[in-house]
This record gives C-alpha cells, structure tokens and sequence, in this order.
C-alpha cells in the first residue's frame, strides 16, 4: 500500500466515528407497535361471541360423525376453543353417545384453562407496561365473559389501568350499559374519585348483587352508614359470594357474628347498630381485633375457630383431620390444609366444602397465587395446581417441605426440612436459596413461615425452640426463645405471637422476646394469627 494510502485510513475511520456520532442516538425502529398488535390478537381470541358459540355447537354435534376424519377434525377444533368450549364438552361428557362422551372428556382432557388464564394475565400485564390505551376495550369484553367475581373484578381493575382517564360522556354511557361489567368499571373509576364517591350511592340500588357490593366498600371505608342496609340486604337474601362478603364486613365493623343476632342483620340495624367500630372499616388496616386459630388435634378434633373483638366466636370449622395451614379468603371463606386427611378444601363461612383436591403426599400448607392456583406443600414436593387438581409446576427436594407462602408482590417462598428458604419467580423459577444461619436445624420438627416486608421473613422453628427474623440469605436480624414453635406472626405493635405445639398454648413476646402472656388452649395449635 503506498503512503497515500495509509495517510487515507485515518480519514476513512474518522468518517465512521463521525457517522456513528451522528447516528448514535438515532433510535432504531421499534417493535413495540407489532408487540401490542400480537398482544392484542391473543385477547382478542379469547373473547367468545356468538359465532363462537355457533361453531363449539356445531362441532359437538359432529363428534358423533359417521366420518372419522370428521370427528377427528371437530375434536381438534375445540381443543383449540380452549375454556371458550369447556362448558359445552362438560355438558357433552355425560352425552347419552358414547362417542360424543368419549372424545368430549377427552377435549377437556387436552384444554389447560389455567394456563390460557395464565397467558390472557401475561398478556395484559406486558400491555400495561406498554401504555397500550387501545387494549382496553379487549379487557372490558373479557370482564364481561369473566367466571367468577374474583376475576372480573380484577379485569375491571385492568382496564381502568389502561384507560385511567375515560371521558364522563363514556362513563355516562357505561353506566347505562345493561352489562353489569360496564357498570363496575364505572363503580371502580367513581371509588378513585373523590369528587364522584358520593355518586355511589346510586348503585346501592342497583339491579346486580356484585354492583352493589362494589358500590358499597368504598362507601364503608368512607364511613358512610347509607351502605349498610345494602350489605345488610345482601347478607340475608341469598348464601353467596357476594352475601358471604357482605356479612364479612359487617362482621368486622360489628365485632360479632349474625348468628349471636336475634333479627339477623336487618336487626341489628334496627338495635342502633351494637358495637360498630368504623375504626375497623379500612380494608387495609391491621390487628382490627380478630383472631384465627388452627387446631391440629383436640377432644372435637382439628378445628379452624375465628374469633371477634370481644372474645366471642363468629365462625368455626369442626371435624378437620389434622389441619395444619388456613388461608382466609374474600367472604370469610377458608383455604385449609388438612395434613391428616391427605387433601386440600376450600370451605365457606359454614365450614361446608366448596372445592377439594386429594394430594399425593400430605399437605402441610397451602396459599393461593395471583394467577388464581393454589400452590401446596407437602413434605415430599411442593406444587401448583389449578381448580381442575392437574399440577402445573413441580419442585422437590431431598429433606421435603414445611411451608409455603407468598409475599406482597406475589412471589411464593418455601422453608425446607433442612432449613432453608427457597425464594420462587412467578415462573416458578428459584430465585435463591439460603440456609438459615445457626437454627435452620429446627426446620426438621416443623417451621413456619410469614413475611414481614421487603425480604424479611419471620420463621419460627420447633426443633430449634426459636423464632427469629431472617432474611433471604438467611442472616437473622431478630431472635427469641419459645417452647416447640410452629408459627409465628408479627403484630402492628411489634410483638409476636407464637403457636406453642407441646404446650398448646398462645405466646406472646415482646421486642426484646420476653413473654407478655400466654394462653392454654384445649389442643395443639398449628397457626395463630391476628387480623
């Protein structure tokens, strides 16, 4: 190469740094239009009209095909229908053809409802991110298709996120809508108003029992008595979830429950209202006076006891086979592990079965996840399954488990029999896994485990006779002593209870872990919690 051209390779390179310099904060086209474009198709599938439903009936006819192509071809199309079919095949399951029964429970065999629940969340979470303010009509549709209270409430939530500011002229027309999830999007936009709240007391009249419920939380929280004889109606006039939850809350600002009422709630109404303390009306305040007791055993057996303000029993759950966890749910309803009866229940504030599901190995806690599973521990795997009982994800370990349970943001965290706290994504994925320092030997006699905040948790270990605060790399920040703990909970005054299994007994400790008090119970506690 002559020197001319050496002297020209400077040249040439200053060129491309200058073009890179120029162009460096060019952005590059993005995807997101096609993203949100993909994103929108998947919601858009799922929403089931009326040709959909054409098409599902037509296909269940043709499963009875003389052509076996034909029924081959119908079975595929509603595998692919997903949880839009399902109610149709559960009805065709027990079709007097047997080959329409046949391939009918074998399409509900292939659908995984919850994993297209799973997928339409993903879904609208990612759209959220995105600002996709067009997706919001997509999420009303599926409010209006929604299964349960639950799920619409929380679709209804969704697409006010994505279209938070909607004109009055649109809200005015959805509270016109005769779809009672049109109105709840108005009930919902109106309770993050304060200018609109007192507009809620329209709805208190409202033809739908969930409208009215809706209309009426916020109302309490405000301390508006004219919500009360709405509750008080839907309480008394049909045993429901909207009911159950009704009673719920006028359980917790009365303190009692309505079966020590001579007249119901319409009559404690009409008594002036008897210990009603609208300190306890915020829904997110803590220690409002109640208690939950799991015993595991007892002279009645194992038994779930809640108990009001004042001492007095406003809901217990007899006959239990060794009960060792208890989550409580909207409407006072009861998430319990039954370790000696080798199952799951889901029991309402009558203690009678809603959903049950048998486990393989025995079920020592249970906790239901953001995507609407439960996810178990046994002590041999720790599982999440859906409502139909398939398990959906896996994890085991040498030593078994004792815990399981999630923190603020919805991650699950488990405590293993060798002491070690295993900290899961919302994929399932361990995120860490720390050995808890010095004690974590006392996770083989039991361990419990609650999170406090951020990534503390509070665990109590029997065989270690401590409770202690840890974190999630297992340092403990806070220790006590306590005979044979299997629970422990921190309340809003900085003490802590602890559940004394040998003992059966109530502890509570202070700050510094002296004991302030303790109560002898008449059988061997598993969880006790204040709320």
């Amino acid at each position: 190469m002559s020197p001319r051209g050496f002297d020209a390779v400077p040249c040439v390179i200053g060129c491309l740094l200058c073009a890179f310099g120029l162009f460096a904060d060019v952005p590059f086209p993005s995807d997101e239009p096609n993203r949100i474009a993909r994103l929108n198709h998947l919601l858009s599938a799922r929403i089931v009209r009326q040709a959909d439903i054409d098409a599902i009936h037509k296909a269940i006819a043709r499963l009875s095909s003389e052509m076996f192509a034909e029924r081959e071809q119908a079975e595929e199309f509603l595998v692919g229908k997903g949880r839009s079919a399902l109610h149709a095949l559960r009805i065709s399951s027990n079709h007097p053809d047997a080959e329409v029964r046949k391939r009918a429970r074998l399409c509900l065999d292939q659908i995984d409802p919850a994993m297209e629940r799973r997928n339409v969340w993903d879904a609208i979470t990612e759209l959220k991110k995105l600002h996709a303010r067009e997706s919001w009509h997509h999420v009303r549709e599926l409010a209006a298709q929604a299964e349960s209270p639950e799920e619409r409430q929380e679709l209804v939530e969704s697409a006010l996120a994505l279209e938070p500011a909607l004109p009055f002229m649109e809200l005015s027309g959805l509270a016109r809508s005769n779809r009672a999830s049109d109105r709840l999007i108005v009930v919902s936009a109106w309770s993050r108003n304060p200018g609109k709240v007192h507009g809620l007391v329209a709805f208190l009249q409202d033809p739908d029992r969930e409208v009215r419920l809706c209309a009426a939380r916020p109302l309490i929280e405000l301390k508006q008595a004219v919500a009360l004889p709405c509750l008080a109606e839907l309480a008394a006039s049909a045993i429901d979830s909207t009911g159950e939850e009704a009673a719920e809350i006028l359980m917790s600002l009365s303190g009692r429950d309505t079966g020590s009422l001579a007249h119901g709630w319409k009559g404690w109404l009409g008594a002036g209202m008897p210990g009603l303390d609208w300190n306890r009306a915020a829904s997110g305040s803590q220690d409002r006076g109640f208690t939950v007791v799991v015993l595991f055993d007892g002279e009645t057996g194992g038994k779930v006891t809640r108990y009001g303000p004042g001492g007095d029993i406003v809901s217990e759950t007899t006959g239990l086979l060794g009960p060792n966890d208890v989550e409580i749910l909207s409407g006072g309803r009861l998430l319990i592990a039954e370790r000696n009866a080798g199952k799951v229940t889901e029991r309402n504030r009558r203690g009678e079965i809603i959903w049950q599901q048998t486990m393989p190995g025995s079920p020592v806690s249970a906790v239901t996840t953001r995507h609407g599973t439960i996810a178990v521990a046994t002590f041999r795997e720790l599982l999440e399954i859906d409502r139909e009982g398939r398990a959906l994800h896996t994890l085991t370990h040498a030593s078994g488990f004792r815990a399981v349970r999630k923190s603020s943001d919805g991650k699950l965290a488990a405590v293993t029999g060798d002491g070690h706290l295993i900290i899961l994504n919302h994929d399932w994925k361990v995120e860490s896994t720390a050995l808890i320092k010095e004690i974590g030997h006392g996770a083989g006699y039991w361990c419990g485990l609650e999170h406090l905040r951020g990534d503390r948790w509070l665990v109590a270990l029997g065989g270690a006779g401590r409770v202690a605060e840890i974190d999630s790399a297992g340092n403990i920040h806070w220790q006590a002593m306590a005979p044979t703990p299997v629970s422990a909970h921190r309340l809003s005054n900085g003490n802590t209870i602890v559940s004394s299994f040998e003992k059966k007994a109530m502890i509570e400790l202070d700050p510094q872990g002296r004991e302030v008090s303790r109560k002898v119970l008449e059988g061997r506690p598993f969880l006790i919690r204040k709320y």
